[in-house]
């Protein structure tokens, strides 16, 4: 006769995830152990299997051998496994895989508890489980939906079913389901982080920080989470309060390059240069560093106008990292530091890094267009229209080389010419700005024909 016995509760005692009744408590020396498991879910056919008398004393046998030989239990459990064996057997064997870690193994076994017992909800539960920690989100999310179905739902499994759903791009249905799983641990760490992803997802930067305040507050060393803080204020336009953010984890000694080359940017776009450059200039510090983080910070101060700044760190830079850059980066540091020589008034010391330059990268677009520029400052007009001319056949610097060439010869009342370069840059990029510009010409070249 069989006894409708609920066999999970051995099962739990093996399983993994975070929620497991004690070990010590499901011994079978243990009569509260073994009153739970022969009667207090003994009843709940819907979701569970039954055993029979024979398959209770495979337990009875199983119990110690789990404690102490798990291979042997592995094996006795085989053993006793049959087609029309009760799903329970099958269920625990897929248990004890899975505490070893044999995945392939733990798969089948529950795959095989389902095929007799399609309803097994601790089934559904653990290979819902098994699947995120393998990293399948899809086949996960399949069997936590199925448990939700069934009416298993937890905390832990729609937090987990949100982890599945943002996984998977579905960012609106992750965010429900961590919200969910929040009412059952609403201080679950990885529920409110999960949360705080898909606000972030979704542009709701403002809720975002706020949750981030609560994180904080309870782990305030924890560097990771100022820095996505600060991601969201900077995402909402609260950059100053992501400064702050910035600043605290650079005095921890924790600042990144990313973290350290976006305090800079918030300071130059601020108008501070001198506070970029101490920012910026921590970019060079340590035995790794970020070589196109430390070029783009030299071209933000180069480009700002921020020539005191971006002489003092372009210096160091070129100090630290010149050996290291490759040809491409020596000659875009040579060529902004001429760029800022220019600015600041020694024009042949910049001419000649510049044409220092143009022996060892003859395409260097940035040296060929200052070169221009110094000429047309020099009034030497054929060796200007030669380095413009050179400039434009550098698809980086194209547009600006006929840009700034028709500037020149509409300065020398030359429209005609300058109509023609500013018509050939809008064929190749067509801007509001340059269109006006060039029907401005347009009709002064008409009106010096009369």
């Amino acid at each position: 006769m069989k006894l409708k016995i609920f066999a999970s509760s051995l099962a739990l005692a093996l399983l993994p995830a975070s929620g497991a009744d004690p070990l010590f408590e499901n011994s079978w020396n243990n009569p509260q152990f073994v009153a739970r498991f022969v009667g207090t879910y003994g009843f709940d056919t819907a979701l569970n299997p039954g055993i029979t008398q024979e398959e209770k004393l495979v337990f009875d046998k199983l119990v110690p051998l789990i404690q102490s030989q798990p291979a042997q239990a592995i094996t006795a459990l085989k053993a006793a496994i049959t087609p029309t064996s009760s799903a329970a057997l099958d269920f625990t064997l897929g248990n004890l895989y899975f505490q070893s870690k044999s995945f392939p193994e733990a798969t089948a076994a529950y795959q095989g508890a389902l095929k007799k017992f399609p309803n097994f909800l601790r089934v559904h539960k653990n290979l819902g489980r098994l699947f995120v920690q393998q990293g399948d989100a899809k086949s996960a999310l399949a069997h936590l939906l199925r448990v939700i179905e069934l009416g298993g739902a937890e905390g832990d499994i729609y937090g987990l079913v949100g982890y599945c759903y943002l996984q998977g791009g579905a960012v609106t249905s992750a965010l429900d389901a961590y919200r969910s799983a929040l009412l059952f641990a609403p201080k679950s760490r990885d529920w409110r982080m999960g949360k705080i992803q898909c606000l972030v997802n979704l542009g709701v930067h403002k809720e975002a920080a706020a949750m981030l305040d609560e994180l904080i507050t309870e782990k305030p060393d924890d560097a990771g989470l100022w820095l996505l803080q600060a991601n969201a204020y900077v995402a909402s336009g609260n950059s100053a309060d992501a400064a702050v953010n910035l600043e605290l984890v650079r005095q921890m000694g924790k600042a990144t390059p990313i973290s350290l080359a976006l305090l800079g940017d918030i300071y130059i776009n601020a108008n501070q240069p001198d506070l970029a450059l101490a920012a910026y200039q921590d970019l060079l510090k340590g035995e790794q560093i970020d070589q196109e983080r430390a070029l783009r910070a030299a071209r933000i101060l180069a480009s700002r106008g921020a020539w005191t700044e971006a002489d003092a760190y372009l210096k160091e830079l070129n100090q630290r990292l010149s050996a290291k850059l490759p040809a491409s980066g020596q000659s875009e540091v040579a060529s902004l530091l001429a760029k800022v020589a220019l600015a600041r008034g020694e024009d042949d010391k910049a001419a000649a890094m510049l044409t220092k330059v143009l022996e060892t990268d003859p395409l260097n677009g940035r040296a060929l267009l200052l070169l221009a520029d110094y000429h047309w400052k020099k009034n030497d007009r054929e060796r200007a229209d030669l380095y413009y001319t050179r400039a434009a056949t550098v698809e980086d610097v194209r547009v600006e080389a006929l840009l700034q060439h028709a500037r020149m010869n509409v300065a020398l009342k030359e429209f005609a010419a300058a109509t023609k370069l500013l018509a050939r840059a809008q064929s190749i990029k067509p801007q509001a700005h340059v269109g006006d510009f060039l029907a401005k010409v347009e009709a002064a070249a008409r009106a010096t024909r009369f």
